[in-house]
C-alpha cells in the first residue's frame, strides 16, 4: 500500500512537471508579427514602414500575416515612394523656411529629421529609405504624424506642386507625370518635385518626353517577365496574370510586344497598361533573373 501511494506521488509529480513545461512552452510562443527580420525590425514594424513610406515589396508584404508565409522579401522604391519623398521634404523644409512663422509640428519634425541626418541640405531620398529601413522606421515613429499621414498621396502631390492642370494625349498633367516616370522617359526638366530651387514639371512647361536608355532596358525586362518568365508561386502567378491582362487590353500580346516607339506614340494606352502594377518587376531580383536568362541563351 505504501509502495502504491509512493508511486502515485511520483506519478503526480511527473505530471505536474510536464504540465509546467507545457505551460512554459506556451508562454514562449512568439507572435509571428513580432519575428525579427534582417533589417532589424519585426515583421509588423516592417509592414508599417512599407505602408508609411509607400515602399514596394516583392512579394507584397502587407498581404501576409507572418514572415514564414511571405518568405524572402525584396524592398524597392516605386512611383508611390517617389511621390511620398517630395511631400515629406516639402513639408519639412520648403513650406516654411527656418525662422519663419510655423507651428511646433514643423519645428519638432525638423529636429527628428536632423537626428537621423535628414536636413534641408541633405534631404530624404528613396534610396536612403530603402537602404536604411531601421532608421527610417524609427524616424517615422518619432515624427508627429498629423501632416504626414498620406491617405490621398496623389491628391496631395497635385495640390502642393502642380500649378496648371493641363491635358495632353488624353491624360491629365499628373497622369502624364506618372506615365513619364513609370517608363523612365527623358525630360528636359525634373519630372517630380525636388526642391524650391529646381525646375520640375508643374504645368507651366510644354510636356515633351523622349525615350532614354533606361526606357529601352525596362522594356526588354518587361517583355521577358510578362511573356516568357514562369512564375514560381501563387502570388507571383496572380500578379503577373493581372498585369498581363491590363497590357493585353491595350492591344499588346506575345507577338506584339512593348517597343519604345509604341510607348512614345501611344502615351494614353501605355499609361493605362501600367498605372496599377507600377512595374513591380523593375527591381534587383527580377533584373538578376533576366540577366541569368540572357547568360543561358
Amino acid at each position: 500500500m505504501k509502495v502504491f501511494k509512493k508511486d502515485n506521488i511520483i506519478l503526480c509529480l511527473i505530471i505536474g512537471i510536464l504540465l509546467l513545461s507545457l505551460t512554459g512552452c506556451e508562454k514562449e510562443v512568439i507572435d509571428p508579427r513580432n519575428v525579427m527580420m534582417e533589417n532589424g525590425l519585426t515583421f509588423k514594424e516592417t509592414q508599417d514602414y512599407t505602408i508609411y513610406y509607400k515602399v514596394g515589396s516583392n512579394p507584397p508584404i502587407t498581404t501576409f500575416d507572418s514572415l514564414e508565409e511571405a518568405g524572402e522579401v525584396e524592398f524597392f522604391a516605386d512611383l508611390l515612394t517617389e511621390m511620398f519623398i517630395p511631400i515629406f521634404n516639402f513639408l519639412l523644409f520648403d513650406r516654411y523656411l527656418e525662422g519663419e512663422e510655423s507651428t511646433d509640428w514643423y519645428q519638432d519634425a525638423r529636429e527628428v529629421g536632423k537626428k537621423y541626418g535628414i536636413t534641408r541640405e541633405n534631404r530624404l531620398t528613396s534610396e536612403w529609405v530603402v537602404e536604411n529601413a531601421y532608421e527610417a522606421y524609427h524616424m517615422m515613429v518619432e515624427i508627429p504624424r498629423s501632416d504626414l499621414m498620406y491617405s490621398e498621396l496623389m491628391e496631395k502631390y497635385e495640390s502642393y506642386f502642380l500649378k496648371e492642370d493641363i491635358e495632353k494625349n488624353g491624360l491629365t498633367l499628373l497622369e502624364n507625370i506618372m506615365y513619364a516616370y513609370l517608363y523612365e522617359l527623358g525630360c528636359d526638366v525634373e519630372i517630380l518635385y525636388v526642391d524650391s530651387q529646381t525646375e520640375y514639371l508643374d504645368g507651366t512647361q510644354e510636356l515633351e518626353f523622349y525615350i532614354s536608355d533606361e526606357t529601352e532596358e525596362l522594356l526588354e525586362l518587361t517583355n521577358y517577365i510578362i511573356w516568357e518568365y514562369e512564375p514560381e508561386d501563387a502570388v507571383e502567378i496572380q500578379e503577373l496574370s493581372n498585369s498581363r491582362g491590363r497590357i493585353q487590353a491595350q492591344g499588346l500580346s506575345e507577338d506584339n510586344r512593348f517597343t519604345s516607339e509604341w510607348v512614345i506614340n501611344n502615351p494614353y494606352e501605355a499609361y493605362n497598361a501600367m498605372r496599377i502594377s507600377l512595374f513591380f518587376w523593375n527591381s534587383d531580383n527580377y533584373k538578376k533573373i533576366y540577366e541569368q536568362h540572357l547568360q543561358e541563351q
